[in-house]
């Protein structure tokens, strides 16, 4: 493929390059419904025409009073403050009373009535029981005074014995002092008094006495 280099173009310190930005001016006065009378044209808008416009337009030198918003016309109201309160005051309250101003009345002389009657006057109040309550004992002291007249009659007459843990030594010379304990040892059972019972007793002494009797030999 072959590349192609692409120069800027040589332009000049004097020559303009960037051109004046057209304004579209899309809502003039010509637009607004209000000003709008018969038919309505739309209009073209273009650069060409937009910057031909603004070109053509010149700056109009406006004074102060121009630039002021537009004054209204102060008309007088038919309605003012001062009459109505005249009129408030000139007007004098109605005879006749409304249903609201009789029931209103009607509640509080039912309530007068309820406030004054004879039962609420005879009540006397009755006076509240005072409860006296018995002075409270400590406790405490009196179980501590016990507790130290029991500790002074205690007389101790004879040591006690305490069971001291066992305590082995490592050295080789005691453990063999020591003796050792056989287990299936039935030594118990010679003492004991079920094979120790008399009858058995006198017949092993018979036996014993027989065999070591000589008398029969002499005899024969």
């Amino acid at each position: 493929m072959i590349r192609h280099e692409n120069r800027f173009p040589l332009v000049a310190d004097d020559e303009v390059l960037v051109g004046e930005n057209p304004i579209m001016s899309l809502y003039d006065e010509s637009d607004l419904i209000s000003n709008i009378r018969g038919p309505y044209q739309e209009k073209e808008f273009s650069w060409s025409t937009d910057s031909q416009r603004v070109a053509s337009a010149k700056p109009v030198a406006q004074t102060e009073d121009e630039l002021l918003p537009p004054l209204f016309e102060a008309k007088p109201s038919h309605y003012s403050r001062k009459e109505r309160l005249q009129q408030l005051t000139k007007a004098k309250p109605s005879p006749v009373k409304t249903q609201g101003q009789l029931a209103r009345e009607q509640a509080r002389e039912d309530l007068k009535k309820k406030r004054s009657a004879t039962y609420l006057r005879d009540e006397k109040p009755a006076p509240a029981k005072v409860v006296v309550k018995p002075p409270v004992v400590s406790t405490t002291e009196s179980k501590a005074g016990r507790l130290t007249r029991l500790a002074d009659n205690l007389r101790q007459t004879d040591y006690i014995l305490a069971d001291m843990p066992a305590v082995y030594s490592l050295k080789k010379e005691d453990r063999e002092q020591e003796q050792v304990i056989k287990k299936n040892s039935y030594d118990f059972l010679r003492k004991s008094q079920v094979y120790n019972y008399p009858e058995r007793r006198q017949q092993r002494d018979r036996q014993v006495a027989q065999e070591l009797n000589l008398t029969h030999i002499e005899e024969e």
